[in-house]
């Protein structure tokens, strides 16, 4: 738990619409408290429709501030193309905060961390410059950055304070002291871009006595709990530690943010209900304790509403191996990462032929990043894994026969020094030392669920069951790499869900063409995703998955959809 008090500082930390006092240790805002508590709440992580819920939460909680990151990577998906509609429409997340009375602080880097891959920087500076110095002034790393806030802090500022909207400060980078590169200048270009553009009421700089000795007490992430992983048991903090810890630090007269107030869900390659819990009321008893101007407001539901809708058929549509020949590939003599071909995340197909005789078995040695299926033929072979340090496996092949490596990118590094970090085949594949050459490379569009949907439907109309490759690996993989879809019917309006996948072991799933998120309940601990309502509609949902290693039966496979979550689930022992 990060207990530490930070100060507030306007070049390295905030800039912000208020003034900070070293002599007193108060800011001195405009029409704003010395003292707040305030929430994180990210916006790319809450579906839209629910937005006003969790931040009239927030307000009946007895908070005055909402925080948010702003993340680069989603805003601007491809170099120059700029996107804050939907769910990143940050302009109307702010109006609603300032509609529940609440002040906004901002967070947008352009390094954010926020547990989010690349540190929510986008992927492709490492397609147009693989080496990149990120997150220093290396002048390529800034040319974007600078282009960047041209477009974001023009949006910003009519949101500022001081020009009647509701945000209050704006965060210089994120959690740089930790970060190896300690780049004086590049901060002093991102405080200067940032003063340009958000100009009025910012101080240029305090003295240096005020870093270190005086100003604010401040804790901008009080954590509140802790983020799973894959594999891992779920972690869970105490209320009565959670509270004894908040009390303190308000008698201290700090000002707090809640690291997170609602974690919501990481949707699309990323992937709660927003319920209130036993450690929301006893929060928002100590809050009002403090703040008693907090209360009053319509007290919220105390739950979101969700149904289970039960269980929901889903059958075969197509293999991966079925649609390679409708795709664009590349052909290349060595492999190609994921940058290297413009792929933002998802799976890419690497094939190539043997074209000498081997020993039985010999050893295919190849660094995946993340994990690559290896199949000999239409054989399922095994599996590398960059996590379990798993780059070596023996192999029995003929020559002239295919082997294929599918690879699936689990996200990039998001904090530390090794934020370059490409996906694929990053390595020299060879077999006994041999190099292999002439590879085939095939992207799956994963990303783009309009193509995906063309290539499947081109399938189901042009091609009988027992022409499909995955009847081939019903005995041989158990049906993995393998589409499946099923239907939802919904006769009323519809109302939050969780979807478990208990037939299968690992994947994705889409409803409605909304990429949820990744499923891996085989290891757990989260057995569940959660649906909100709304991505759902009235009469039929459809429901897609891609099941990459195996499901429990090919007979008789369903999803169901429950009202209860489960994120408490069973992981491995070793």
């Amino acid at each position: 738990m990060n207990l530490s008090l930070f100060l507030l500082y306007a070049i390295l930390n905030l800039i912000a619409a208020t003034q900070c006092d070293g002599r007193d240790e108060h800011l001195i805002g405009q029409s704003f408290p010395d003292q707040y508590l305030s929430g994180s709440i990210h916006y790319f992580r809450v579906h839209p429709s629910d937005w006003q819920d969790r931040l009239h939460k927030l307000k009946w909680a007895g908070f005055h501030a909402v925080e948010t990151y702003v993340e680069w990577a989603s805003h601007e998906p491809e170099p120059g193309n700029f996107t804050f509609s939907g769910g990143l429409d940050l302009i109307k997340f702010i109006e609603i905060a300032q509609n529940e009375s609440l002040k906004v602080i901002l967070r947008p880097g352009p390094y954010i961390c926020a547990e989010r891959e690349l540190g929510g920087m986008p992927w492709w500076l490492l397609h147009l410059h693989p080496d990149i110095n990120l997150r220093t002034s290396d002048e390529r790393f800034m040319t974007y950055v600078q282009r960047w806030f041209d477009v974001l802090l023009p949006l910003i500022t009519p949101k500022m304070i001081y020009n009647g909207g509701p945000v209050i400060m704006v965060q210089v980078e994120n959690e740089y002291g930790n970060y190896h590169a300690c780049d004086f200048e590049y901060l002093t270009q991102l405080s200067n871009i940032m003063k340009n553009h958000l100009g009025a009421d910012i101080e240029s700089e305090f003295e240096a006595q005020k870093l270190f000795n005086e100003g604010p007490l401040i804790n901008s992430e009080f954590y509140t709990g802790w983020l799973d992983h894959w594999g891992l048991p779920h972690q869970t903090t105490s209320t009565e530690e959670i509270i004894g810890t908040l009390d303190r630090m308000l008698a201290m007269n700090a000002s707090v943010n809640f690291y997170v107030f609602h974690g919501g869900t990481n949707f699309g390659f990323g992937n709660e209900a927003g319920d209130l819990t036993e450690k929301y009321f006893a929060t928002r008893d100590i809050a009002l304790n403090y703040f008693p101007e907090n209360s009053g407001g319509t007290p919220p539901s105390n739950s979101t509403e969700k149904i289970a809708y039960g269980n929901v058929d889903v059958t075969p549509v197509a293999s991966i191996f079925d649609i390679l020949p409708q795709l664009n590939f590349n052909e290349s003599d060595l492999p190609k990462t994921f940058e290297e071909l413009f792929v933002p995340n998802g799976v890419v197909v690497y094939q190539t032929t043997l074209k000498n005789s081997i020993s039985s078995p010999a050893e295919l040695h190849v660094e995946v990043h993340d994990r690559g299926y290896i199949y000999i033929d239409d054989q399922y072979a095994g599996v590398l894994s960059r996590e379990q340090e798993i780059f070596r496996f023996p192999i029995i092949a003929s020559v002239n026969q295919t082997i294929t490596i599918v690879v699936e990118s689990e996200g990039r590094v998001n904090v530390g020094s090794n934020l370059n970090d490409f996906k694929g085949l990053v390595s020299t594949p060879t077999i006994n030392s041999n190099i292999l050459n002439d590879w085939k490379i095939t992207p799956l569009p994963l990303y783009n669920i309009n193509e995906l949907q063309h290539h499947l439907n081109y399938i189901k109309d042009n091609l009988n069951d027992d022409k499909k490759q995955f009847n081939m690996l019903k005995e041989v993989n158990f049906g993995g790499m393998v589409f499946y879809e099923g239907f939802l019917n919904i006769s009323e309006e519809p109302q939050n869900t969780f979807i478990r996948t208990d037939d299968f072991s690992k994947g994705y799933v889409w409803i409605n063409d909304f990429l949820l998120g990744r499923y891996w309940p085989i290891i757990g601990p989260q057995l569940t995703l959660y649906v909100p309502h709304g991505i759902l509609r009235e009469g039929e949902n459809h429901i897609l998955i891609l099941e990459l290693e195996r499901v429990t039966t090919t007979e008789n496979l369903q999803v169901s959809f429950t009202d209860k979550p489960e994120i408490n689930g069973p992981v491995p022992n070793y």
